[in-house]
């Protein structure tokens, strides 16, 4: 997982190597620093990372 967050833009991305990132997962790192909700986020998926960019 990385994390960063500037002035007026955060960005978190969720990499799993054998399996696809679970929503769950993606509610339980938005709920713990961010606050936010994956219907405010814009989140972009691929075959094993999960891109979330909160503005």
């Amino acid at each position: 997982m990385v994390f960063k967050k500037k002035a007026n833009h955060e960005e978190i991305v969720l990499s799993n190597k054998t399996r696809r990132v679970t929503d769950e997962e993606i509610d339980f790192v938005l709920q713990k620093l961010t606050n936010e909700t994956r219907s405010s986020s814009e989140i972009t998926r691929t075959q094993n990372t999960v891109d979330i960019q909160l503005d």
